[in-house]
């Protein structure tokens, strides 16, 4: 596990801190609505969900996004998720079991897609955070707008309805940068990990790159 971890680790920081060449690959719409329809990539949509509601679930409680930023952090810093894990989920074991959960869905996406890890570049977001640290509060300080406006997942749309992202293959790009992005590290990065990917490749037809990117 820890050696699939840091290979994904290094797959992703590596590419996110230099270009490369080959960024002509592109799926067509048509596949690219296929892939957004499978089990796989559904499956990551309603983890994202979930932990979405379960931050939300604590908020209406009453509990400050800033307690819980400072609490992550702090778990981050001291590499011990016991404390956020309880708060969170009641209990450190089902805060591990879920995003172990998670990795493992991910990791499922790009096993059925090989092509992914191929073409990786073109998945990479340039302008995300680097550390744990950055990426949990760019998350907790645009919570709000992540809760209200999520990404549905959807390729059922009205004829009045804008396309999210601009187009399918876009939406392919969101949900793999976040993919790559939360292999890189373990435990509750998994969930904190790729949210910055809404500005790389989500900035057409969203009310949420809108606000989140000018911060």
């Amino acid at each position: 596990m820890k050696t699939l971890l840091l290979s994904f680790g290094l797959l992703f920081f590596g590419l996110l801190v230099r270009a490369q060449s080959d960024n002509s690959f592109k799926l067509s719409e048509e596949a690219s609505k296929e892939l957004i329809q499978s089990r796989e990539y559904q499956t990551l949509i309603k983890f994202q969900h979930d932990f979405l509601d379960i931050i939300s679930d604590h908020v209406n409680k009453g509990v400050s996004l800033e307690f819980i930023n400072t609490v992550i952090l702090d778990a981050i810093k001291t590499n011990n998720y016991k404390e956020v894990y309880q708060m969170l989920f009641s209990d450190y074991e089902s805060g591990d079991a879920f995003f172990i959960s998670w990795g493992d869905a991910k990791r499922a996406l790009l096993t059925k897609n090989l092509f992914i890890e191929k073409h990786m570049e073109v998945f990479t977001c340039k302008t995300c955070h680097y550390s744990l640290s950055d990426q949990a509060n760019f998350f907790l300080k645009n919570f709000p707008f992540f809760d209200k406006n999520r990404y549905p997942g959807t390729t059922s749309l009205s004829g009045k309805e804008a396309l999210p992202c601009g187009s399918y293959w876009n939406q392919v790009k969101l949900g793999v940068c976040a993919t790559a992005c939360g292999l890189s590290t373990a435990g509750i990065g998994i969930g904190l990990c790729g949210w910055g990917c809404w500005c790389a490749f989500c900035s057409q037809n969203s009310s949420t790159a809108n606000i989140i990117c000018a911060n």
